[in-house]
């Protein structure tokens, strides 16, 4: 042990010295893209946080609605509510979250974010989840369908690019690591790619019905951002409209080795809405709430219908 130590001795300054040098150079590194971006925006309206680093605890709530129409009949059908609680790390605009859902026994959900000044996006895994379903007929007759068989995955990447990001910034509101001090507002472009499947097995024969869609969409809107005491209190609201490109539905039934492509309209429509408040309580403490609405109109095999997914998430995030 003593030979250890007596050998270990001379490298300990040297140890010291790189521990020093990595880490001016790692401040280097970090002011100069600050200093970066506050040559390319308008610094009455856009700053930066003094602590880039934050460390979150969220709750996650979401739920999906759809109503059918056909010429006989409407049909809706509504998720229970799920709840989730989250731990998310991030840097700047960069951040990865996890989610946990309360109460599920398969319970993966993870999310990774990278928003930047003019443009920036935002990747999404969802795994299997228990399904509860409850319709309601014209005639006002609700029932609740057995979908104890049934399991959801969904992947989704979400982008936005900023005109005018010299005095609005989207990650102010998305994710809070810019300062809005200013209120201001910009048009927005933005995308979508998704993929959501559905496999249903029958306990009976243990066979799988199983649908999946794939989307495209682009399209174009606008955002604003009501700046309160210099930032301190912030309003977010947006809105892009975005147009299906691609919007393939196919289908497989129990038994059935392929996917049977399914009948839609060769053109439809996908809405984001977002609507965000947040408060800092000090310069490192603040919460704050973000509910996203995204309505889905379609026809498909002679029937219309609107499908919904709302999501909020309040969140507590420390800085450091």
């Amino acid at each position: 042990m003593l030979l250890t130590v007596l050998f270990a001795a001379p490298s300990i300054p040297a140890s010291a010295q790189i521990h020093k040098k990595v880490v001016r150079t790692a401040g280097f590194i970090l002011d100069s893209l600050q200093r970066r971006f506050l040559t390319k925006v308008d610094t009455n309206y856009l700053g930066n946080y003094s602590r880039p680093w934050r460390l979150s605890v969220m709750h996650n709530a979401s739920q999906f609605h759809s109503v059918w129409y056909s010429d006989d009949y409407s049909l809706q059908i509504t998720t229970k509510m799920t709840n989730r609680v989250s731990i998310g790390i991030g840097y700047q605009g960069l951040a990865f979250n996890y989610n946990y859902r309360l109460g599920a026994k398969k319970k993966m959900e993870m999310s990774i974010q990278a928003y930047g000044r003019k443009m920036g996006v935002e990747v999404k895994f969802h795994g299997s989840d228990k399904v509860n379903l409850e319709a309601v007929m014209d005639d006002g007759e609700t029932f609740t369908i057995d979908a104890d068989g049934a399991e959801i995955f969904s992947y989704l990447i979400d982008g936005y690019y900023v005109f005018n990001s010299r005095k609005f910034s989207y990650p102010a509101a998305l994710s809070q690591s810019k300062i809005q001090k200013r209120s201001a507002g910009s048009l927005l472009a933005g995308f979508s790619l998704s993929s959501v499947g559905v496999d249903i097995t029958d306990p009976d024969d243990g066979l799988t019905e199983s649908s999946a869609e794939l989307r495209l969409s682009l399209g174009i809107g606008y955002g604003y951002n009501w700046a309160f005491h210099g930032g301190k209190f912030l309003i977010h609201a947006s809105f892009i409209p975005m147009l299906n490109l691609i919007d393939r539905d196919v289908h497989k039934d129990k038994g059935e080795d392929k996917y049977k492509k399914m009948d839609v309209d060769r053109y439809s429509l996908v809405n984001l809405f977002r609507v965000g408040m947040f408060y800092h309580f000090t310069d490192r403490l603040y919460a704050g709430i973000l509910l996203t609405d995204n309505p889905v109109p379609k026809r498909e095999g002679g029937y219309f219908f609107m499908d919904n997914n709302v999501f909020s998430r309040a969140s507590l995030t420390w800085r450091f």
